[in-house]
């Protein structure tokens, strides 16, 4: 049993903020931390988040917390996640490129694992060739891996990896036999298949095909994924399933339509706790469905449900539909569960099944290895081939490509493009078929999205691309920064003259300490959608903080 910790959970607010402490080291065999980030100049580990990860500075030192809880489980394995959806894949690319700029991100690996007692590395490159990569790093990730189990071996650490459940991304990012002879385990990501990126209510980790799919979407399914991955070589042992904690949400263009498929151009309502637009975890929804009337519906394709109410509709898994994934796993002899993520589970036990719901049901049925009777599905027909963009590592050739969609009103070309209405955010547009695939997030306080650059950057260096963008100042107290409202560029001009250069000394010296706490707004490994965290910066006196809204993928 695999778990991810997604450890921007302590800022969540009320029941369900979730610590380092929070976690139920005897209900898993592999606990994971997400994440650490990658300096593109220096090619080394970083953490993303200082004052949670690390013990100085008055930092709140979760990673050697995490490590320590092997403590209560002298059996558990605790393994650092690098990567994620909002890392991107350029840096990585660019890492991976030669062997000096492997070896010394390696290096940095190792040392960075044997410093915080971390027993290994899950790589989480979101994607090899794609997202900003180039064509050669398919071939430049098997070097790496061949290279990381080498060191790694030596010094007696695991190397895992979370992987694409899409068939054209598995098939441009990685080289199949380069994973099964260095990994310990390959993490499936069997989740996040369908999301608000479309114009339909679909469930995003169906078990199985929907009576309804056609084309490309029957291949979009847990089952699909399992055996593609099964057929290119990777054996049972090393395949663990991904099950995501968490439904994907969809407000509906009517109430009276609610079956898959039914039209929906807007996410659905964040939760209380995630606060994610198009996303709630397990644990806001089933405590929803026990205020609130919702309509839960069972399909016996896709065994996981979903449940509507009015315009909202959610596809989520429950406890019945992870005993069903997990009896597949025991039926086909996969190495085991990966869940994402811990934290969103009901681990205060408020549905009334007690506390991780969904973890317990998944660890008995592995633990009893005995399969429950699966629902044999209807049988589906075998998918049209589709032109597809194809990569070929040795040629560089790239095969039949779709016709690319007409621009919309945010995407204007594949990448990512400044959002006309804030300077602040930015859209990532992927060409999917005829229509743009887009997510939608926000640059980290004091930043402005430089659509030259590709990244967020700090304001006062772009100061062209956002004029109504300033820093707000604090009369009573100079030291703090407000960003829980609006910034207006009118409010230094108010400021006194004789306060102004000290307010801008404050600025300069808090945006040097910005850049060391947090480089870039922050996405977990969910892919799609954007959640706010708050990230507290103690002053030098500890008697003040100041809050650091970054956003986060779950």
């Amino acid at each position: 049993m695999v778990y991810y910790y997604g450890s921007w959970a302590v800022y969540r607010p009320g029941a369900g903020k979730f610590d380092v402490e929070d976690i139920d080291t005897d209900i898993c065999t592999h606990l994971i931390y997400g994440f650490a980030g990658l300096k593109a100049d220096t090619h080394e580990i970083v953490s993303l988040d200082p004052y949670n990860d690390l013990d100085v500075n008055y930092g709140k030192g979760a990673f050697k917390r995490f490590t320590g809880l092997k403590k209560l489980n002298p059996d558990l394995k605790t393994l650092l996640a690098i990567g994620g959806w909002n890392e991107g894949s350029s840096k990585y690319s660019q890492m991976a490129a030669t062997e000096d700029s492997r070896a010394k991100f390696i290096t940095s690996c190792v040392l960075f694992l044997q410093k915080f007692g971390f027993d290994g590395l899950d790589l989480d490159w979101e994607y090899p060739t794609l997202r900003g990569g180039k064509p050669e790093d398919k071939l430049n990730f098997a070097l790496l891996l061949d290279e990381m189990r080498s060191r790694f071996d030596k010094q007696g650490l695991m190397l895992t990896a979370a992987v694409s459940a899409g068939e054209a991304t598995i098939d441009a990012a990685y080289n199949v036999s380069a994973l099964v002879r260095n990994l310990d385990f390959v993490h499936l990501m069997a989740y996040d298949l369908h999301g608000t990126w479309e114009q339909y209510a679909h469930h995003h980790s169906p078990l199985y095909a929907y009576a309804g799919d056609k084309g490309g979407n029957l291949k979009l399914n847990v089952d699909y994924a399992v055996q593609y991955w099964l057929k290119l070589g990777v054996p049972e042992t090393k395949l663990v399933l991904g099950i995501g904690l968490y439904g994907r949400c969809f407000t509906l263009a009517r109430a009276d339509q609610h079956d898959v498929y039914s039209p929906s151009y807007q996410p659905g309502l964040p939760g209380p706790y995630t606060r994610s637009p198009g996303m709630q975890g397990f644990n806001e929804i089933c405590e929803s469905e026990g205020r609130e009337a919702w309509t839960v519906v069972r399909d016996t394709h896709m065994v996981s449900p979903f449940a509507y109410r009015e315009r909202q509709w959610c596809g989520y898994d429950d406890v019945q539909s992870v005993e069903t994934k997990a009896s597949y796993i025991v039926s086909f002899g996969l190495a085991g569960a990966m869940v994402w993520s811990i934290e969103t589970d009901d681990f205060h036990g408020n549905c009334h099944a007690g506390p991780f719901p969904l973890i317990t049901t998944i660890r008995t049925v592995l633990r009893d290895g005995k399969p429950i009777p699966t629902p044999t599905p209807t049988p589906t027909p075998t998918p049209t081939p589709e032109p597809e963009t194809t990569t070929d590592t040795t040629t560089t050739t790239t095969t039949t490509t779709p016709s690319p969609p007409p621009p919309s009103t945010v995407c204007h070309r594949e990448g990512f493009n400044t959002d006309p209405e804030d300077c602040t955010a930015f859209y990532s547009c992927h060409q999917v078929g005829d229509h743009w695939q887009v997510y939608h997030f926000q640059c980290a306080p004091g930043t402005v999205f430089v659509e030259d650059l590709q990244t967020c950057d700090f304001a006062q260096d772009h100061q062209d691309l956002c004029v109504n963008n300033s820093y707000s100042y604090n009369h009573q107290n100079p030291n703090s920064i407000d960003y829980d409202y609006e910034v207006d560029q009118n409010r230094l001009n108010k400021v006194p003259k004789a306060k102004k250069t000290d307010f801008l000394e404050k600025m300069k010296r808090f945006e040097k300490k910005l850049k060391e706490i947090s480089e870039a707004a922050f996405l977990d490994t969910t892919q799609a959608s954007v959640k706010t965290r708050t990230v507290e910066i103690p002053a030098k006196d500890d008697a003040s903080k100041r809050s650091q809204h970054r956003q986060a993928r779950s």
